[in-house]
Order: structure tokens, then sequence, then C-alpha cells
């Protein structure tokens, strides 16, 4: 299993997908009815931040709420090597797996050990201080604007975007923001990075797939008249005035993902039943047809 049920459960809550707090109550009562200590952090909104209240290391942490609320527990957690796991009571829940009317199962496979532990790559934002677990998105503050985003890959110049925005996706965020905009699906297991820029001025450009290694440099055109939002993860984190720059690389930190052996519970099996990926149109229409 790679990791210790004994050393206690942090739990993260989106008090606004769960206002009654009656999943996190259950949860709650699980582990204490097993002698496992649990210690909780409750979201009220979409800016409080995840207080860790003892200091002291869990043995891994259930997030309660969406995808969103995921990625601000890994803010917190990211380069702890702390295992992660989400109950989904946001939407599509692509990060938070488990579903909330099957909650126990899920907790009662983890406490037999029956799990491994997926290591997903992130990438390092400027330096090793900020991490992103899905992807970076960089736009114009102006939205009616364009952006002019030049990309250089191992410091030679790879293209000039002019687009709505520009999409630097890790495979885990391949099924998030980059798939809406038309770029690549990537199994989470693979060393990738996709460039996928947002609405383009040009047939031409198109989503590219570069090796996890490249180093990548992301510049503010002179000829934007806005400064352009960098947005890590969905929150906004810091802007670009024309002529500046930042770098992308590969982090040396992976996230710990819990991971569980079912065949539902596989990357493709969540692709057909939350994305209805690989359907076959026709097969559908002919299963409603009637005579």
């Amino acid at each position: 299993m790679g990791f210790s049920v004994q050393d206690g459960v942090f739990l993260i809550q989106n008090q606004e997908t769960d206002p009654q707090d009656l999943l996190r109550h259950h949860v709650e009562r699980f582990f204490q009815e097993r002698g496992i200590s649990v210690e909780t952090s409750i979201l009220a909104s979409r800016n409080s931040q995840v207080e860790l209240l003892d200091n002291k290391k869990p043995g891994f942490v259930i997030v309660l709420g969406g995808d969103g609320t995921f990625l601000r527990a890994v803010r917190c957690f990211g380069k702890e090597k702390v295992p992660m796991v989400g109950v989904n009571t946001g939407h599509l829940g692509f990060l938070t797996r488990i579903e909330a009317d099957k909650v126990d199962f899920y907790l009662e496979t983890i406490l037999k050990g029956d799990t491994e532990l997926e290591q997903r790559m992130m990438l390092a934002v400027g330096s090793e201080d900020q991490l992103a677990l899905n992807d970076v998105v960089v736009k114009n503050a102006n939205p009616s604007r364009l952006a002019t985003i030049n990309v250089y890959v191992e410091e030679e110049f790879l293209a000039a975007y002019d687009a709505d925005g520009l999409i630097v996706a890790t495979p885990t965020g391949s099924t998030a923001y980059n798939l809406s905009a038309g770029g690549p699906i990537m199994d989470p297991d693979s060393e990738a990075i996709a460039l996928t820029p947002i609405c383009p001025h040009s047939l031409s450009a198109k989503p590219i797939i570069l090796p996890a290694d490249r180093l990548l440099t992301l510049e503010s055109d002179m000829a934007n008249d806005s400064e352009l939002i960098c947005a890590v993860d969905g929150d906004d984190a810091f802007t670009l005035r024309p002529g500046e720059k930042f770098k992308l690389f590969k982090s040396v930190h992976q996230l710990p993902l819990i991971a569980f052996h079912g065949k539902a519970d596989s990357f493709y099996s969540i692709l057909k039943r939350k994305l209805g990926w690989s359907a076959n149109p026709r097969a559908i229409a002919q299963s409603r047809a009637t005579f």
C-alpha cells in the first residue's frame, strides 16, 4: 500500500458541497470507530485556506469536494509526499474518484491495504515553490483582446501563439481545460506536456505534445497592450507585462494518489463513464430506437 492509516487521517471538506456536514461526520465516525485519529480542515468558501492544526504529517489525506477542492489541497501537500484521495461531492470529479454513495466500500478497501499509489507528475512554475498538478493557463487580462504568447523549448523558439490563451497541461490535467480546448487526452502514467492554444487565430496552430523533461519559457510579446494573467491549477497566480517571461519545467516532486484495483476504477473506465469517451453514436441511437 505504501502508507500507514495508523498515522492518522487529515480530512479536508468543502462545506459548500456538503452544507449539512453529513458526509464529513460520516467519514469522521468511520475512522474514529476504528481507533484512527482524524483531523479536519473545513473550507467554508472558495477563498478558505487549508489549515493543518497540529502540524503533524498525516498518514494520508481525504478530500471531500470536487476537483477544485482537490487542487487546493495539493497546494498544501504537494511537496509532502502524503498520499491523497478524493470523495466527489462536486460535479464531474476526475480527481475525486470516489463517489459519495460508495464511500464506505472504498474506505474499507484502503484499510485493508488493497490499493496502490500512482505517482503523478507536476509542473514547477518559475521555481519549485509553485507547483501545478493540472495546468498552467496564460490569458490576456482584458478578455476582449487576444494574447500573443511566445514559447521557447530549451531556449529554441517554438511558436508565437495569437490566441485567447495558452494551456500547458500535465497528463493529469489533460482531461480538464486542455480537453475542452481541443487538446489531447494523455494517460496519467505518461511523461509528457501538452501545449494547447485556446481559440487560436491560425488554422495551423494545433496542440503539440512535448517530452516532460523539456524546459519551457513563456513570454508575453511586446505587441500585447495589456498584462497577461497566469493561472496555476485554476487560481490566478501572477501577471506578465509585455516582454516579461517565466519558465516551466517538470518538478522533482510527484503527487502520490491512492488508486484502486477494481475494473471500474481504471483511468479508461472513468473516461468512458464520466466523459462518454469512445462511445459509438450509432450504437447509442440504435439502442434508443423504438419500432
